[in-house]
């Protein structure tokens, strides 16, 4: 035992000569157990080394799965994009809440209210959706029952007289896939009209489409007014055909010019304004 203990004891000597001359240059002495720590100490430095020239350095880009500059710009865009489509559904559970208590006559709720979460809401206003969206069931099966609107929903659009929303050219047409609205370019400033009498049912701002408005006519038929320099009508409010509503000057996304986007609704689907009202 005391053999194995003296020969891992012993002590090592490193010597450096001159391959030429055998002079000696340089002289080290160490043990077994040193020379095991210096090359563990050794191979330690050259991976932290490496660690530091991969974390600090260009180097670092050529490591497989690492996000260069173009993956972070499209996180970004996708996240914008994300952001932008839960406001899109936000206005549209705003829109479907209002309309609920529009087609049943009542008041619709304040904005602020409707901007909150069902968890945020209070069990009053949980109570009042649930009875206003009751009763307008109870009324869709009774006119159903004796056939009262069935006639309204029906009525076919080319026999409604349509209020122009504003004269003007036809810069952009309706595309039911790409482009289901119309832009007429008018000059700022100009008056928009709603086209048959109905109920406000949303009336805001939005950065990239300016100011909205949106109103629901009898007959399962609804209009829309976008790219507004302001807003005249604010939600629950009840207009006539030809009532001013806005004005023009927003700015559009196809185009520098200011005018009106302007959409038209009927029986849930969007249809060509320009085959039932002349700009």
């Amino acid at each position: 035992m005391s053999k194995n203990n003296d020969k891992g004891a012993r002590r090592l000597r490193i010597t450096v000569l001159d391959d030429a001359t055998h002079d000696r240059l340089k002289v080290f002495h160490t043990s077994r157990g040193g020379l095991i720590a210096g090359a563990v100490a050794a191979v330690i430095a050259i991976l932290l080394i490496g660690a530091a020239i991969l974390a600090f350095t260009p180097l670092k880009k050529l490591i497989p799965g690492y996000p260069d500059e173009y993956s972070r710009q499209m996180a970004v865009r996708n996240a914008i994009r994300i952001d932008s489509l839960e406001n899109e559904i936000m206005k549209w559970d705003i829109y479907t809440t209002n309309l609920r208590l529009v087609l049943s006559s009542e008041e619709p709720l304040p904005l602020d209210s409707l901007l909150l979460s069902p968890s945020e809401l209070s069990s009053e206003d949980l109570e009042a959706l649930k009875a206003s969206d009751e009763k307008l069931r109870a009324e869709v099966l009774e006119a159903e029952r004796f056939d009262i609107s069935g006639r309204d929903r029906n009525l076919p659009l080319e026999g409604i007289d349509f209020f122009s929303p504003l004269k003007g050219e036809v810069t952009v047409p309706f595309d039911a896939s790409r482009h289901p609205m119309v832009e007429i370019e008018a000059e700022e400033g100009t008056m928009v009209m709603a086209v048959l009498d109905g109920t406000v049912l949303y009336s805001g701002f939005d950065p990239e489409e300016g100011y909205t408005i949106i109103i629901a006519h009898k007959g399962d038929i609804m209009s829309v007014y976008r790219y507004n320099a302001s807003a005249l009508k604010t939600p629950g409010t009840k207009v006539k055909a030809g009532t001013p509503i806005a004005t023009v000057g927003g700015a559009r996304p196809l185009s520098a010019a200011p005018g009106l986007g302007f959409e038209l609704w009927s029986g849930g689907e969007r249809v060509d304004p320009s085959k039932y009202i002349t700009f």
